[in-house]
């Protein structure tokens, strides 16, 4: 080879400290790392209602009207509404180096720990991104806050089970902040909104003899959550895995769409999928006329173009799910 590639090594270590110190280098910075961030990119957010959870007002059951006679009186019940609580979790991507770590020209001790800053709020989005779509119980962090798999697999009848072996799975929303939109939360309420990134300080540590040093620390820390606003605001196909009849393509998003009541149909604004899934809808138009027809961004079986967005963290290898 014309190239060579060299060993990987921790950025905290005297050879990544080294590594990234060399004079040689150009300021080209690469990744092959998967960080996808098109959910989170595309989700709005809101402000936590009351510090560390958020609540909101579902409306149940509608207040009794009737026809009546003239002059006959008639008896309306009133309407049922519920509070419903979200619980939101400390995502922390803070991080501490040996006060000592060594700098050069080419990085001052404040540019290198700046972009170790930068690497972990990366870092951050994507498990943001990750634990909105995959939750608790889908394959993200279970001490993080419930995400789209936990939630709307709770509304049978917003959930399509496709028949498949396991496989992917398809979601299509109403985004919106009176709906499905992610929280930002506060330790203290009416500080809410802060993923707070703090000044660095020199705290005290030890090492694994229990030996004393002295290093740099960066806190980077927030509270996060998902409002998924009421059971109309999401549906999802499920058991996707590719066989014949199992497949993303316009008549499984046609029955997803249909799903909503009429009132709620308009309001549907995103469609979620895997690459896998973008792949099987891709390839399910084609035709003799079109034997190579393009990646889909949108979805136009509605009489609208509704965006969809293609994102890794929709597992493209799920068990059987019965819900």
């Amino acid at each position: 080879m014309s190239y060579t590639e060299g060993t990987a090594q921790y950025n905290n270590t005297l050879a990544g400290l080294l590594r990234i110190n060399d004079q040689n280098l150009s300021d080209v910075e690469a990744s092959d790392l998967i960080q996808p961030t098109g959910f989170v990119a595309a989700l709005p957010f809101r402000l936590a209602s009351q510090g560390t959870q958020h609540h909101w007002t579902v409306r149940t059951v509608a207040p009794g009207v009737g026809f009546r006679e003239l002059n006959a009186g008639i008896l309306n019940t009133a309407a049922k509404e519920k509070t419903v609580t979200a619980n939101l979790k400390l995502l922390d991507a803070s991080f501490d180096r040996d006060w000592k770590t060594p700098t050069s020209p080419r990085m001052t001790l404040e540019q290198y720990m700046s972009r170790e800053s930068m690497l972990s709020l990366n870092a951050a989005i994507t498990a943001m991104d990750k634990q909105f779509i995959q939750g608790g119980t889908g394959g993200a962090s279970a001490a993080g806050y419930d995400g789209l798999f936990d939630i709307i697999s709770l509304w049978g009848n917003m959930g399509k089970d496709v028949g498949g072996n396991g496989g992917t799975r398809v979601y299509m929303l109403c985004l919106g902040e009176d709906r499905i939109c992610g929280v930002i939360g506060g330790s203290t309420s009416g500080q809410e909104g802060n993923i707070e990134v703090g000044e660095m300080y020199m705290v005290r540590d030890k090492d694994t003899d229990s030996k004393v040093h002295d290093r740099w620390r960066v806190p980077i820390a927030g509270w996060m959550g998902l409002q998924i606003a009421g059971a109309y605001s999401g549906a999802v196909a499920f058991n996707i895995d590719g066989t014949t009849g199992k497949t993303v393509d316009d008549d499984l998003l046609a029955e997803l769409y249909n799903a909503f009541p009429t009132d709620r149909a308009p309001f549907v604004n995103c469609i979620l999928m895997s690459r896998t899934g973008s792949k099987q809808y891709r390839d399910s138009l084609v035709t003799d006329l079109i034997p190579n027809p393009p990646f889909q961004t949108s979805w136009k079986g509605a009489g609208r173009d509704i965006p969809i967005i293609v994102d890794d963290n929709v597992n493209d290898s799920e068990s059987v799910n019965e819900s």
